[in-house]
């Protein structure tokens, strides 16, 4: 797209899968140096590796955003190696068990709101100094359209990604004197590492092959949605990137929704 991000530093946490990884591979490959956080070392120097022989330049950090303490080890890696930042791109997310209302504990509801809002919180927090500080500053949360619409499973995981349309309303006035911007994109159904964790769970619940379910889920959902496909990772990644740039400078407050027409098809 040529949006200019050449100069750019951006950091995107749940960065090696996914959706997270898309928006990693789509702000290397636009120029912005990514600084890559998740929890596993073994997939953030795959990542990195694959981004600099690509041409990209890429700095990895493992980190497991839910330690309270975790937000402030990072801020302090990028202070030492870099002393600033521009974009932070807040991906983590997802949730560890899923279920229906009754079949949620209190410890998923808890669990579920920390590592989806929580982290969110925490990193904008230690990272607001250096991010004020830049003359383009970002800050791009990942939601979902649960948020907006749940369906009928996963209420603690709708339930969060809600909260985060209103954070993302509150950061945008409290940061907008400073010229920071904040906005959320809201993704649809999208193929990932979690959507193959649910086909999975689902063909194990019905006692069907995994292709069979995979086919099943993919036409039911595809079904539902206007363009007539489940996105791909790549399709919220663009959208990150377009609100990472100086061409959305004068967004802010914003959810863009990535579904291919879904909630609206609702709504």
């Amino acid at each position: 797209m040529n949006l200019g991000l050449s100069d750019r530093l951006a950091l995107v946490t749940g960065a090696t899968e996914g959706i997270g990884r898309a928006i990693s591979l789509e702000l290397a490959a636009e120029g912005a140096h990514v600084i890559l956080c998740a929890r596993t070392p073994s997939r953030l120097e795959a990542l990195q590796a694959e981004i600099e022989e690509a041409g990209g330049r890429a700095t990895a950090i493992a980190a497991d955003l839910v330690a309270p303490e975790a937000s402030s080890q990072v801020l302090a890696e990028v202070r030492a190696r870099f002393a600033r930042l521009d974009i932070l791109v807040n991906n983590v997310g997802g949730a560890e068990r899923f279920g229906g209302f009754f079949d949620l504990s209190d410890e998923d509801w808890v669990s579920c709101f920390d590592l989806n809002v929580m982290t969110v919180v925490r990193m904008v927090r230690t990272f607001a100094p250096l991010l004020t500080a830049s003359a383009a500053g970002r800050i791009i949360t990942v939601g979902s359209v649960t948020g907006l619409q749940p369906g009928r499973y996963n209420p603690h995981y709708a339930l969060a990604k809600c909260a985060l349309l209103n954070l993302n309303e509150y950061l945008s006035n409290e940061f907008a004197a400073s010229g920071l911007t904040v906005n959320l994109v809201s993704a649809g159904p999208v193929h990932s590492a979690a959507w193959d964790r649910l086909v999975q769970r689902l063909s194990q619940e019905t006692a069907t092959s995994l292709e069979a379910t995979a086919e099943r889920i993919d036409r039911e959902e595809a079904g539902k949605i206007p363009l007539g496909r489940v996105g791909k990772p790549g399709d919220v990644a663009a959208a990150v990137a377009l609100l990472a740039s100086a061409r959305a400078g004068w967004i802010t407050g914003a959810n863009v929704i990535v579904d291919g027409g879904k909630v609206a098809g609702i709504l």
